[in-house]
């Protein structure tokens, strides 16, 4: 199929004019040229414009161009097309034919070497007739998706079914990720717990010292990772629940644009992003009974060293205080003379110690 003309006005990433049957041709050069605005979209049909906010030329068509041809966009909408930094939101703005649908989104960053959590925008302008979508970055394959769905004759039927079709790729795209950061974090669950309970069997000797410790990951690698994955969850959380917002907000609109089975699956779209929402929340609080329970594990290991520490200082403090009295270089210490002296005080030492390790066990401190 024939591909978008490139146009003067670097804006244009691509355009289609889309026929109620899915059907599309290429937006030619001209809709781009106020002095000759282009013809509309085919009866019955509408037009999908996908502009780059970065290129030089955006601004001033969404200012003049546009409205020379006849459908101009409100200032406060080429405002939120062109803003630097977006929440996910859906707004009805206007009445009548001039009635259309602010709609801004985000998807994840499924770009080599990106951070999935890196969440790019997409702001899109639906009118009845005509849809403008915006984007800062490139890199949305849910974009490209229903890009490369319209290239083969499948386009969505109208403006209503694009973002109905465009909240749904959104949300598709972020369930995968959300899987890998739950498997990660229960693969890390599975070894602390294994090694926990091996520990366990092994201080009650229910398992020989030779059985081994089942391996897991160091304590500071498991807390790395706990950290990458609240870090990653964090930003996730914040725009996957606005964006719950703005699909149910939009699904709830009296926009003529949305025909029910629109409204239908935007529902569905909505449902499915509560349950990822619901789902990051979950994540949440496992990461953070893991840091607690790494905490506990560190607390508890620290105890132990500090309680051994203890029983030797016990057993060795009458011995440190007998050979420092019997130390001392005065006159008068028995046994000066004597030359089985200093084997009878070792052996009374060897007594001593004997007897605080029995009184340690006696009292069930070991």
């Amino acid at each position: 199929m024939t591909q978008p003309v490139p146009v003067a006005a670097p804006v244009l990433l691509w355009g289609w004019d889309i026929a109620p049957d899915g059907a599309a041709s290429p937006v030619p050069a001209e809709a781009f040229d106020a002095a000759a605005p282009a013809a509309p979209p085919p009866e019955g049909g509408w037009r999908w414009l996908h502009l780059d906010r970065n290129a030089p030329g955006t601004a001033a068509w969404l200012s003049h161009a546009a409205a020379e041809a006849g459908d101009a966009v409100p200032p406060l909408v080429i405002e939120a097309l062109l803003d630097e930094d977006t929440r996910p939101r859906a707004q009805l703005l206007g009445e009548g034919p001039r009635e259309g649908a602010l709609v801004i989104l985000r998807g994840v960053n499924l770009t080599p070497e990106a951070e999935p959590e890196d969440m790019i925008s997409i702001r899109v302008w639906a009118t009845p007739g005509r849809v403008i979508s915006v984007v800062l970055r490139r890199g949305l394959l849910a974009v490209k998706d229903l890009h490369d769905r319209t290239e083969a004759g499948r386009g969505p039927a109208g403006p209503g079914a694009f973002l109905a079709a465009l909240a749904d790729e959104l949300a598709e795209r972020k369930g995968p990720v959300l899987d890998d950061m739950d498997d990660r974090l229960a693969a890390l669950e599975d070894a602390l717990e294994a090694q926990a309970a091996a520990e366990a069997a092994r201080a009650a000797g229910r398992a020989s010292p030779a059985a081994g410790i089942p391996a897991a990951p160091s304590p500071e690698a498991a807390r790395a990772e706990i950290a990458d994955l609240r870090r990653a969850a964090i930003p996730l959380r914040r725009y996957i629940a606005a964006q719950r917002d703005a699909v149910d907000a939009l699904r709830r609109t009296r926009a003529a644009l949305l025909a029910e089975g629109d409204r239908a699956s935007l529902g569905e779209t909505a449902e499915r992003l509560t349950r990822y929402v619901e789902d990051l929340d979950a994540m949440r609080d496992r990461a953070a009974a893991l840091g607690e329970q790494l905490a506990g594990r560190a607390a508890e290991r620290m105890n132990r060293a500090m309680y051994a520490l203890s029983l030797v200082t016990a057993v060795f403090l009458p011995l440190g205080f007998l050979t420092g009295l019997m130390g001392v270089n005065l006159a008068g210490m028995p046994g000066t003379s004597a030359p089985w002296a200093f084997g009878a005080f070792a052996g009374a030492l060897a007594g001593v110690a004997a007897f605080s390790a029995w009184l340690i066990r006696r009292l069930r401190l070991l």
